[in-house]
């Protein structure tokens, strides 16, 4: 028998190259589509990939952990002094105030009635009951203001009332009163008998009216002026000579 001899492999390798160019060209045009596409292969050496980070790395951290804590604490020192010197600024401004409002705000003066005569008045006649009579008041001012002074100018007027009927009128004088003093002061009332006759009766109250222009002063300095009026109530035991008062009491309103 006759052994059959197999038969050579057709071609002479041309085939196998074809087909390894095909697939590198494969290779390279997905490649290409790779990158077009926005995805990268990064190859490393082994020698360079760590799995925990390198010593250098902590020391860096620990340098930029330490500097940002160092900021906040100056950040804070700041701010704590920040905050101090606002509340010394507050309470310098609030002892301003006060001592401000202690010492340089006017206050108001107070007056009181010190004496209350009464002068040429008759008894029981008619013939007196016409007559002019002359209310003799003594007043008595105290200036509370340790800085500021009073001069009380003329131009002011008095005026002494019955149940809202005047009774007398007059006009006070001119004085001056400095800070922290008490000054006395005369007012004379001209009034007749006639006007008051219905109230010599006992105990009769009776209001006094009294307008006072003036202007504040500091020393030499002349501050503004100001129209002060004062009301007072007067208690008497009668409108008849020898009158004495029994209670008063006065507001000042400027």
């Amino acid at each position: 028998m006759e052994e059959k001899m197999p038969s050579p492999p057709s071609g002479d390798g041309k085939e196998d190259s074809q087909a390894d160019a095909s697939a590198i060209s494969i290779a390279t045009t997905s490649a290409a589509l790779v990158l077009r596409s926005g995805t990268y292969l990064v190859q490393l050496p082994k020698d360079q990939i760590y799995r925990i980070p390198p010593p250098e790395n902590a020391v860096i951290a620990d340098s930029l952990r330490n500097h940002s804590f160092k900021r906040r604490k100056s950040c804070r020192f700041v701010l704590q002094w920040i905050i101090i010197c606002v509340i010394l600024v507050g309470v310098i401004l609030t002892a301003c105030s006060v001592v401000f409002s202690a010492t340089l705000k006017p206050k108001n003066p107070t007056f009181r009635i010190e004496h209350f005569h009464l002068k040429n008045s008759s008894s029981s006649s008619s013939h007196h009951l016409g007559s002019m009579v002359e209310y003799d008041i003594s007043m008595r001012s105290e200036n509370p203001n340790v800085v500021w002074g009073v001069d009380y100018q003329d131009g002011g007027s008095a005026l002494l009332s019955y149940h809202k009927k005047e009774i007398a009128r007059g006009k006070p004088l001119a004085f001056s009163q400095g800070s922290k003093n008490t000054v006395t002061f005369r007012l004379v009332l001209d009034g007749s008998l006639r006007s008051a006759e219905h109230s010599l009766t006992s105990n009769a109250i009776l209001k006094l009216s009294l307008t006072l222009p003036g202007r504040l002063k500091f020393v030499l300095l002349k501050a503004w002026s100001m129209n002060m009026s004062i009301s007072c109530n007067l208690k008497v035991n009668s409108l008849a000579k020898g009158a004495k008062m029994l209670s008063q009491a006065c507001q000042v309103v400027v």
